[in-house]
């Protein structure tokens, strides 16, 4: 802003006045590439946002553009909602639409920014190439656009998976995550797979161990954000306290929330 003019008078005496007080700085890290357009126009994003597969468009995930560190997930089951938990003190941030569709405005101007995707505990970061000041562009790389399928690309939420001779959600979920992120609960993987009486055949390598050591310990169960227990294949019925460990599971957030 500079110093104000002093105040002089026809003698030529002049009283300056003091300089303003130190306000700071104005911007803090990718707000300084925020941009006023004329006409009312913007430094505009738009895209889709897709599972890890890249082919189902998902409605209702949060998009945004971090103007910090972006920090991990809390460990073990929580009661986050599928709209909320952001982190990295978001820049600009919007709500896919039923086509998985977002525009973001006001986005950086003429650098690169990250942009992340989320919803629930699945969460995934990419970069997007500089976008020049007041131009609106679109992007068309489902790789930019789709969910982490390992944790190398983001963040997966922790899965509990029983497996049984019926219902083989394993299959589904093999057409969204890469094979190597189902292991036994010591392997590592993002779904630790267990094994019901009944059995099978689709196992990781070292077998699975009884789903009764999922349900039968509290303490286990609290390790997982999502517990999938599809049909056995045969009349089965848990013990009393394996069904109260599921209840109490659930009233701590074991659940779907989206």
């Amino acid at each position: 802003m500079g110093t104000p003019p002093p105040d002089c008078d026809a003698g030529s005496n002049c009283v300056f006045p003091p300089p303003p007080p130190d306000s700071g700085p104005t911007c803090v890290n990718l707000q300084c590439a925020q941009v006023a357009c004329a006409d009312g126009g913007t430094t505009t994003l738009t895209g889709q946002v897709f599972d890890p597969s890249g082919q189902v468009a998902l409605y209702n995930a949060l998009v945004y553009v971090p103007n910090g560190e972006v920090k991990p997930f809390d460990a073990g089951v929580g009661c986050d909602l599928c709209g909320g938990g952001t982190s990295g003190d978001p820049l600009v941030i919007a709500l896919t639409d039923p086509t998985g569709s977002y525009t973001l405005k006001n986005v950086p101007a003429g650098v690169a920014f990250p942009l992340v995707m989320q919803i629930g505990k699945w969460r995934r970061q990419v970069t997007i190439p500089a976008i020049p000041a007041c131009n609106v562009q679109a992007v068309t790389d489902v790789n930019l656009e789709r969910f982490p399928k390992k944790q190398s690309e983001g963040d997966i939420p922790q899965y509990a998976l029983a497996t049984g001779s019926a219902d083989a959600f394993e299959c589904l979920m093999l057409k969204m995550l890469d094979p190597s992120e189902f292991t036994r609960p010591d392997g590592g993987g993002r779904v630790h797979m267990y094994v019901t009486p009944e059995g099978n055949p689709l196992q990781p390598a070292g077998g699975a161990p009884p789903d009764t050591s999922l349900w039968s310990n509290a303490g286990t169960l609290a390790q997982y954000d999502v517990v999938l227990l599809p049909c056995e294949g045969g009349e089965y019925r848990k013990p009393d306290a394996g069904i109260g460990n599921l209840v109490n599971y659930t009233g701590i957030g074991g659940r779907p929330r989206c």
